[in-house]
């Protein structure tokens, strides 16, 4: 019995041990993966925030503040600089840039173990990409990819170390591979999130990602009010009814290759309504430019920003060569890349 006793114990000890060493990772830099590392950490998660802006006053403090719709503090387990910094954890959250997944895979992919979990925010045809290279290493069936439509807030930069939480999506979409591991990884992400539903797999949350209908061409068609106005707003100011059918008809181009591929996508004005509530707008202006909405304390974004620079290359341009490849004309989509290619002097 008391052998029996002993084993118990360091059974239990080594079961709680492993559940305190626990540790989520996030790799970003900007305040949506801010967001991430408070909602983890106020859910009692030891977070790891690998900050690739290098906020220096982030990594002194490793104390985050959230303002606005959602007020906490929270501490950070740790703050990094460096990826080659990163020890082995049992979630790495991947929110970055899609020009920033040649930097960070090959370090996950050093450290990533089997039965590890790797989380996409958002969605930008990065879990297709790093799923081909996790079968290179034999681990495909190994190790969990999942891959969030979209980020469950809106926020922007205080300061160093303040974020201000806008507004927050009540419902979203995720999606995991190996598909038999859904329910169990939803679960656990509900424990932190509580608004994760199944997308069936990762080329819908790609193609769900709205960003590529309702970023760009606002930019592009009002640079130049942005440039002159600091108090310009990207949706309040720059969704006119002329811009706004010009997102319908892009969005209507996306909804199409949804269906010449069988996959089932969810038009940008129904997730809008689903994720902030149903104003009974008719249409994308009706709705991103309601001074009563979401939208009302963005801000303006300019050619440099990842309006234009990430969701163009990243979203956009595959989307078009999806649509060449199943044969689905997108001239609203090859108008947008072809305007901010002149513009900017360069070729996405």
């Amino acid at each position: 019995m008391r052998l029996l006793l002993s084993g118990l114990r360091i059974f239990s000890e080594t079961v709680h041990r492993r559940m305190d060493d626990k540790l989520v990772t996030i790799i970003g830099s900007e305040p949506l993966s801010l967001s991430l590392a408070a909602q983890y950490a106020e859910r009692g998660e030891r977070v790891c925030y690998v900050d690739l802006a290098k906020n220096r006053l982030l990594k002194e403090t490793k104390t985050l503040h959230v303002q606005g719709i959602w007020n906490t503090r929270v501490e950070l387990n740790d703050v990094l600089f460096s990826l080659e910094e990163m020890n082995p954890s049992e979630t790495v959250v991947i929110a970055v840039p899609p020009s920033k997944f040649s930097q960070v895979f090959p370090v996950v992919l050093k450290n990533v173990r089997e039965h590890d979990t790797v989380i996409f925010f958002p969605a930008s045809f990065g879990a297709i990409s790093f799923m081909e290279q996790l079968e290179e290493k034999g681990l495909a069936n190994d190790v969990t990819v999942a891959e969030a439509v979209s980020y469950p807030f809106v926020c922007a930069q205080k300061d160093s170390n303040t974020i201000i939480s806008q507004s927050h999506k009540s419902e979203l979409r995720v999606a995991v591979s190996p598909e038999s591991r859904t329910d169990s990884f939803i679960s656990e992400l509900n424990e932190v999130f509580d608004i994760f539903s199944v997308a069936r797999n990762f080329l819908e949350t790609s193609l769900d990602n709205i960003n590529m209908t309702i970023h760009p061409l606002p930019v592009l068609l009002n640079i130049g009010a942005i440039e002159r106005d600091a108090s310009f707003r990207h949706y309040i100011d720059g969704v006119t009814p002329t811009v706004g059918k010009l997102l319908d008809k892009i969005d209507a181009e996306r909804m199409a290759i949804g269906e010449k591929l069988q996959v089932k996508l969810t038009s940008a004005l129904d997730q809008l309504k689903k994720y902030y509530g149903d104003s009974n707008a008719a249409n994308l202006f009706e709705y991103v430019s309601n001074e009563n909405g979401p939208y009302t304390k963005v801000g303006r974004f300019g050619l440099d920003s990842r309006y234009v620079m990430e969701d163009i290359p990243n979203l956009l341009v595959p989307t078009t060569k999806i649509a060449d490849t199943v044969g689905v004309e997108v001239p609203v989509m090859k108008l947008c890349i072809t305007l901010a290619e002149t513009v900017l002097g360069v070729t996405f």
